[in-house]
């Protein structure tokens, strides 16, 4: 068990450090031995991801979903790597499926948002943007009990995280979820 975790955690590092072939191939050999652990598809996926191998990249995703077909940020996951090759009927329906499983979940609002805006359906979009507000209004980043159970569903390093420790106003959040939405563009 030991080993399994000093080999899990050398994958890791690649990971962080970038060098995703070698990422791949840890998780490759990892998931050989445990082929139940949906994270080790998940990281394997996002390895995938960063070398532009989408194929592969959304087949670890739908091993992860189907591993945990009931966790609401495995749809969003797999939602993300959709909307970014421009399956946006896919991202919709995924991020569909995570809101209806986790309903106070102010980012996957805010994606469905702008997966149908991608669409053309704006008004659709619209009512979405202003659940993830309502949502986000309702996020208290200084309350360590909401940081701490946010902080366990999040990716280190990702921008959500990134957003939880240095967000701690209301109106900076809403300014990051614009920020979004906008493409990754700040507005005036």
């Amino acid at each position: 068990m030991e080993n399994q975790k000093t080999f899990k955690s050398k994958a890791k590092q690649l990971y962080e450090n970038q060098e995703f072939k070698g990422a791949v191939e840890l998780f490759t050999e990892e998931i050989k031995t445990i082929n139940t652990d949906p994270d080790l598809y998940e990281n394997r996926a996002m390895s995938y991801y960063h070398l532009g191998d989408y194929e592969s990249c959304l087949a670890d995703m739908n091993a992860a979903q189907n591993l945990q077909p009931n966790n609401p940020f495995r749809y969003s996951s797999r939602a993300y790597v959709k909307n970014r090759i421009g399956d946006f009927d896919g991202a919709i329906e995924d991020y569909q499926k995570a809101v209806h499983l986790d309903p106070e979940d102010a980012i996957a609002y805010n994606n469905l948002g702008l997966a149908l805006e991608s669409k053309g359906y704006n008004s659709k979009a619209k009512r979405n943007f202003v659940k993830a507000d309502e949502l986000a209004v309702n996020i208290k980043p200084e309350s360590e009990v909401i940081k701490n159970e946010v902080e366990s569903s999040v990716k280190k390093n990702s921008a959500i995280q990134y957003a939880l420790n240095n967000v701690t106003k209301f109106k900076f959040l809403k300014e990051f979820l614009n920020y979004l939405r906008n493409g990754f563009k700040l507005t005036k």
